[in-house]
């Protein structure tokens, strides 16, 4: 016991140690720079063998501190040093376990006390003949290098098994060419996110931008598509107006009724609007991992292998970063499942309501030169107005509040909200031992 002890207190150690520390630190910036944080998060910052070190280099710094007697005078600055180290894992840890933060979205006029967190969670709910029972949420962090989710759910004495087998960022469709592959209707989305390909097979539906589109499968409210012999046919939930894109003419597509589809146009039918640039198509439909730029708006995906008392089948479970209610439906074994993957809400103990948001831009120029939220604190019937903006925190019973981004309309805030009072103080008191 005594060797083990000299061991983990010895200054080899420690040089070992930090040696492992800083070379994973270096890792992480690499990993989060080429496939993003929760990628760097899933193998290194929250990874138990990092846990492990920086428990290891609380012991030995703590151990040190006896060992070497830094606690005479003489000793004093090389005690202040081993206690920074030991503040700044020990604020980590607190950071870790305990705190969490993600985002407040308020609109002028209305009051919120939700958080939207910045962690993600495996959310399960199972019903079978009425019966539902809804299972505590997992956390889990998700990346293309690490989907390490293993989970078992109980419903009833019937044991559901849950196993992470792929996670693919900003997922898109793409068509390989096969011409004894499967038929695919192509059509392109155009919005705000730019430029987005869906491929439909036969009786399949999906939805674009809010909005249902279905190829040969009738669905009241959906744009339909159909295939009439070699012609294609497009009915529409309302007029719709579309125009050629090679001659600029332009049409009517009235509510209600199949009308020969125009390739090559687009079509407006409310907020959606789609163009089908070919013919039916043929050929094999891939998984592609879309670009951080071009396709940041792209929700991901993640593959689940689940395993009930018969069966096991694959799920695809779409992710999108605050978005809680998103989930899918599956069925195994006589058994509804609603699975989601991604934040839950949080609630905080008062209420903040937006009393105005205004955004100034550069002169001549739609450019935001600032933009700041007025709000108020609304805590046991008492209000208290505030103001947010860039180099304006707000800080109320340990929550932190940053002005971090606006609605597309300029009548909304998002505020980036974080609750880590204890380990900030103490990372803080931490870094002030070490400078």
């Amino acid at each position: 016991m005594k060797k083990i002890q000299e061991i983990l207190i010895s200054t080899r150690t420690m040089a070992v140690l930090l040696l492992v520390y800083a070379v994973a630190m270096a890792v992480a910036t690499f990993v989060e720079n080429d496939y993003g944080t929760p990628a760097a998060k899933a193998l290194i910052y929250n990874a138990k063998w990092f846990e492990v070190v920086m428990f290891l280099l609380i012991l030995n710094f703590v151990g040190n501190i006896q060992r070497y007697r830094l606690l005479r005078r003489e000793k004093w600055p090389v005690l202040v040093f081993h206690l920074a180290f030991v503040f700044i894992f020990i604020g980590g840890a607190i950071t870790r376990y305990i705190s969490y933060e993600g985002m407040m979205h308020i609109r002028e006029g209305e009051t919120t006390n939700e958080i939207v967190s910045d962690r993600h969670f495996l959310k399960v709910r199972i019903e079978d003949g009425g019966d539902v029972l809804s299972y505590p949420d997992k956390p889990y962090l998700m990346s293309p290098l690490s989907y390490k989710i293993r989970a078992a759910y109980d419903f009833h004495g019937q044991r559901i098994d849950m196993k992470g087998i792929g996670y693919i960022q900003r997922k898109k469709d793409s068509l390989v060419p096969n011409a004894s592959g499967k038929e695919y209707l192509h059509i392109v989305s155009a919005g705000e996110s730019g430029r987005v390909n869906y491929y439909l097979n036969s009786g399949e539906t999906k939805s674009i931008n809010g909005m249902l589109v279905s190829f040969n499968k009738a669905i009241e409210g959906a744009v339909e598509f159909k295939k009439d012999g070699n012609q294609l046919l497009i009915r529409t939930p309302e007029d719709a107006e579309y125009m050629t894109m090679a001659t600029q003419e332009t049409g009517v597509n009235k509510k209600d009724e199949f009308q020969p589809l125009a390739l090559r146009s687009l079509y407006t039918i409310g907020n959606l609007r789609l163009v089908v640039p070919e013919g039916l198509v043929k050929g094999n439909l891939i998984m592609v991992e879309g670009d951080r730029n071009k396709d940041q708006t792209l929700p991901d995906l993640l593959r689940l292998e689940i395993k009930g008392p018969k069966t096991t089948q694959i799920a695809e479970i779409p992710v999108q970063a605050g978005n809680p209610e998103l989930a899918r439906q599956f069925n195994i074994d006589g058994m509804n499942l609603m699975i989601g993957y991604g934040p839950t809400i949080y609630n905080t103990p008062f209420a903040v309501k937006l009393d105005r948001f205004v955004l100034d831009t550069y002169p001549g120029s739609d450019s935001p030169s600032s933009f700041e939220s007025y709000v108020q604190i609304i805590d046991n019937g008492k209000s208290t107005p505030e103001h947010i903006y860039m180099n304006n925190v707000l800080n109320y019973k340990g929550y932190r509040f940053f002005q971090s981004s606006y609605d597309p309309d300029r009548r909304g805030t998002v505020l980036s909200v974080n609750h880590d009072f204890w380990g900030t103080l103490i990372t803080y008191i931490g870094y002030v031992f070490l400078f």
